[in-house]
């Protein structure tokens, strides 16, 4: 599975989790200087203009100082996320969301976020347990159960297993955005016998 699938799989998540509009820009901070004394909600606003303007760096840094003052985990994680890939910075991304998943071992979303997270930067087999965690508390994320699919066909070569979840996403979402791929990886597909010997007998 390429580095693009799943990153362009990681900037779906993202988008889902913060689809709302940064507020407009306020009096920025020198570069370089710690984030000032303020509340949570006013430094992660602050952090959203930051990434409006392009300096993920330093959103990063205000979201972390809005996190030591007690903001929302499940509001800001998506926003560090974001802040990192921005600026390409996945190892970081990473670190965010492992701190946060384990804190929160239960948030399957979060676990799905660190798989792709792991599967962008190479690591396939973590990438795969954390997906099959997911697959194993979550059986209707159909997401995973695709993602979990091509590492399967892909990295592994087990195209039993892969194929089990490419049908599994295809009951879970028939009409989803994957659906052509994985009809075309189902190994029933993969091995059509000969026309010939699929001819009735006269």
């Amino acid at each position: 599975m390429s580095r693009t699938r799943h990153l362009g799989a990681l900037a779906i998540c993202l988008g889902a989790l913060a689809c709302r509009p940064p507020a407009a820009p306020g009096a920025l901070a020198p570069a370089g200087a710690s984030p000032p004394a303020a509340s949570s909600d006013e430094l992660v606003e602050r952090a959203r203009s930051f990434s409006a303007a392009g300096d993920h760096l330093r959103a990063e840094q205000y979201l972390s100082a809005a996190l030591s003052q007690g903001a929302d985990e499940r509001r800001v994680l998506p926003l560090l996320l974001a802040a990192c890939v921005a600026d390409q910075r996945y190892r970081d991304g990473m670190q965010h969301v492992e701190s946060y998943v384990r804190r929160h071992p239960r948030e399957q979303g979060a676990r799905f976020l660190l798989a792709t997270l792991l599967l962008a930067l190479g690591h396939f087999e973590r990438g795969m347990q954390e997906l099959e965690g997911v697959v194993a508390v979550a059986p209707r994320h159909a997401e995973a159960h695709y993602a979990l699919a091509v590492v399967l066909r892909d990295q592994i070569g087990d195209a039993a297993a892969a194929d089990r979840h490419f049908r599994e996403y295809l009951r879970l979402r028939p009409e989803g955005g994957h659906v052509d791929e994985a009809r075309g990886s189902l190994l029933s597909q993969l091995s059509q016998p000969p026309a010939s010997q699929t001819e009735a007998t006269p």
